[in-house]
C-alpha cells in the first residue's frame, strides 16, 4: 500500500517556528543571527525568535529578531553563598524554557547559559534539536546538548570527528561573507598581474576590539599608549558594553581626532575593510573573521575561562599573519616596541575558505522543520502494511 505525503506548499504549524538559544556573549549570538538571517531567505514566512536574558551586554546587541527572556542562572564555576539559589533558579529557567520550546519546531542552540535550560526542554518535549560549537573546547551547555542532539556542526575538525558533527567553521555575517568574497576575488586578480598595487595608504588605520563585554587589560593598554601614537595612525576602538573611561585624564596633547571610541560595532564589515591592523582578544568569531579577511592582528588571548582562546590564537598564528602575546605582557611598552613590525605582517588568505556555515546550518534547520510538517500532515488512517 503507498501512502501519499498529504503536504500544503506552506503550513503554519508550530514546525514552521524556530527558536534560537544564545546569549552571553556576541560569540554566541552573533553566528545565530547570521544563520538565522540565512534561514530567512529560505524560509521568508518562518517564526524566528531568540532566547536570552535581561542581563546588560545583551541588552545593548541589536538582535533583528523578537527575544523572549528567561531567568539568568549561570552553572556556578566554585561556591558561594549565591550558588545555593542556583538549583532554585535553573528550575525556573527551566519552567521558562518549556512554556517556549513547546510552541516552537526546531530548537537551534549556540552555546551559553541560557542554552542550557532550552537544551533540556528540547530533550523533554522531544523537539529537534541542533546546535553549533565555535569552540575547540567546548562549555558546559554544549557538552550536554551534544548527547541528543538531531545534528551538530563545530568550528573546529577534530571536535567534529569527536562528536560525530559536521565541521563547517564559524557562521559570518552576510556583510562580513561579501567582504571576505570580494578580497579573495581581488587577490586572485592581482596575483594575476590585473590589480592596482599603487593603493595603499600612506596613513594607518587600526581597529581595536576587547570582545562584546569589554577587555580592561586592551582598554587601557591602549589608552596608556595613545600619547606616544605616530601622527600617521588612527584607531577606531570598540571598548565593550558598559565600559566607561575618564579618557581626558589620560590623553594630554594628543589629537582626539585620530582616536574613536565606541561601545559596540553594529556594521563590522566596514570596520575591517578599512583597517590595516586589528588588535583583538581571541574570541572564536573574531578570530574567523580575521582568518577570513585576511587581516593581521595582534591578538591577545584572555587568559581565564577553560583555555578556547589560547587554543584558538594558536590555530591563527600558524598563518603567520598574526602575533599572539599574553595578557600580562601587553603593555604601553610592548606596543612601542612592536607596532611597527605588526603593521608589517602579510595580509594572507587561508586556503580553504569556510564561508558557507550560515547556509549549511540554515539548510538543515529548514530540513528540519519540513520533517516536522511532513509527519504531522500524514494521513491520520495511514499504515504501514
Amino acid at each position: 500500500m503507498t501512502v501519499k505525503w498529504q503536504m500544503k506548499k506552506k503550513v503554519r504549524t508550530s514546525e514552521s517556528k524556530y527558536l534560537f538559544a544564545a546569549g552571553g556573549s556576541w560569540g554566541h549570538i552573533g553566528p545565530a543571527i547570521a544563520v538565522a538571517d540565512q534561514l530567512k531567505k529560505i524560509d521568508s514566512q518562518g517564526e524566528i525568535t531568540f532566547v536570552g536574558s535581561k542581563s546588560k551586554l545583551e541588552s545593548a546587541i541589536s538582535i533583528p529578531y523578537p527575544v523572549r527572556k528567561i531567568l539568568k542562572a549561570p552553572l556556578p564555576r566554585k561556591f558561594s553563598i549565591n550558588s545555593l539559589l542556583f538549583p532554585f533558579k535553573f528550575l525556573i529557567a527551566l519552567f521558562q524554557s518549556i512554556f517556549l520550546v513547546r510552541k516552537t519546531g526546531v530548537v537551534i542552540g549556540f552555546g551559553g547559559y541560557v542554552s542550557t535550560p532550552i537544551y533540556l526542554a528540547a530533550k523533554l518535549l522531544n523537539k529537534p534539536l541542533i546546535i553549533h560549537e565555535a569552540n575547540a573546547l567546548p562549555g558546559f551547555a554544549n557538552r550536554l546538548g551534544r548527547k541528543f542532539a538531531t545534528k551538530i556542526f563545530t568550528n573546529f575538525e577534530g571536535l567534529a570527528a569527536q562528536w560525530r558533527g559536521v565541521f563547517v567553521g564559524i557562521p559570518l555575517s552576510a556583510s562580513v561573507k561579501d567582504l571576505a568574497e570580494r578580497i579573495r576575488s581581488a587577490m586572485e586578480v592581482e596575483s594575476r598581474g590585473g590589480g592596482n598595487q599603487s593603493s595603499a595608504r600612506s596613513d594607518k588605520k587600526i581597529l581595536v576590539l576587547g570582545g562584546s563585554q569589554g577587555s580592561a587589560r586592551i582598554n587601557n593598554t591602549l589608552w596608556d599608549f595613545l600619547a606616544t601614537l605616530p601622527a600617521d595612525i588612527s584607531i577606531l576602538h570598540a571598548i565593550g558594553a558598559g565600559a566607561r573611561e575618564p579618557i581626558g585624564q589620560r590623553l594630554g596633547a594628543f589629537d582626539i581626532s585620530r582616536y574613536q571610541k565606541v561601545s559596540f560595532i553594529e556594521d563590522m564589515a566596514s570596520a575591517y575593510e578599512s583597517a590595516d591592523l586589528v588588535i583583538s582578544r581571541a574570541g572564536a568569531v573574531t578570530c574567523a573573521e580575521i582568518r577570513e579577511l585576511g587581516k593581521s592582528a595582534i591578538i591577545v588571548p584572555l587568559s581565564h575561562g577553560n583555555g578556547e582562546q589560547q587554543i584558538n590564537a594558536e590555530e591563527l598564528e600558524k598563518s603567520g599573519q598574526v602575533i599572539v602575546v599574553k595578557d600580562e605582557d601587553f603593555t604601553p611598552g610592548w606596543l612601542v616596541a612592536n607596532l611597527a613590525r605588526a603593521l608589517k605582517l602579510p595580509h594572507s588568505l587561508s586556503e580553504k575558505p569556510m564561508l558557507e556555515a550560515s547556509k549549511i546550518i540554515a539548510d538543515e534547520i529548514y530540513f528540519q522543520g519540513n520533517l516536522l510538517n511532513r509527519a504531522k500532515n500524514l494521513p491520520k488512517d495511514a499504515t504501514n502494511l
